[in-house]
């Protein structure tokens, strides 16, 4: 059973024709047939008026029926085009993953191979285990790629660096969005005092001071 129907006006001037007794069979002859699809028996205006709006009631009901069927159908196609893009996101997922972790195992595989080599060539520099370093410093959130990446870049004191970021986020209670550049750029800003300070004590030099 339809919830609503739509009167138009264009229909109108020929119900405003009718006697009010012919509107009210008219008005119950709409309900009826919209509620039940039972066709009342009518005769003359009255008739003639009820055609005209089973017409459009007809109609608009095919329309709503089609929308619906539109409707339904989109949905189907985007159930079906969602559970297919989860399948394909999850097997992205998967891919991306493995590769992390062989990634992981490449870094981990290089790690020990370097130590392993240092301590074979009496090498001072031997690197503890990157797990070893975000357990001691939680607050710096260094991946084991960062801290690998951090070791390479600077061999004789990565730790206090590390040390220095873990401090500053505690003492600021500031996130590090990106752990590894902050480090590099107070390493940078570092090696810039240290230049100017070397060029004064030149300049100082020059002048017997």
């Amino acid at each position: 059973m339809d919830k609503s129907f739509i009167l138009y006006t264009d229909i109108g001037p020929s119900i405003l024709e009718l006697k009010d007794a012919e509107v009210g069979r008219l008005t119950k002859a709409i309900y009826r047939y919209v509620m039940t699809g039972e066709l009342t028996e009518l005769k003359g205006s009255v008739k003639i008026c009820f055609n005209m709006i089973r017409s459009h009631l007809d109609r608009d009901k095919a329309k709503y029926l089609e929308i619906c069927q539109k409707r339904a159908e989109a949905g189907r196609k985007g159930g079906l085009s969602s559970g297919k893009s989860r399948k394909e996101a999850n097997a992205e997922d998967r891919s991306a993953t493995e590769a992390e972790n062989e990634n992981e195992n490449k870094n981990k595989n290089l790690y020990e191979n370097r130590n392993e080599n240092e301590n074979k060539n009496g090498n001072a520099f031997s690197h503890p285990e990157p797990s070893v370093l975000q357990a001691k410093y939680p607050n710096a959130f260094l991946s084991r790629q960062d801290i690998l990446t951090l070791m390479k870049e600077f061999p004789k004191d990565y730790e206090k660096r590390i040390a220095r970021l873990n401090r500053f986020i505690i003492d600021n209670d500031f996130p590090c969005e990106d752990p590894v550049n902050t480090i590099r750029i107070w390493a940078t800003q570092e090696a810039c005092r240290e230049k100017g300070q070397r060029d004064r004590n030149k300049d100082w030099g020059r002048l017997g001071m």
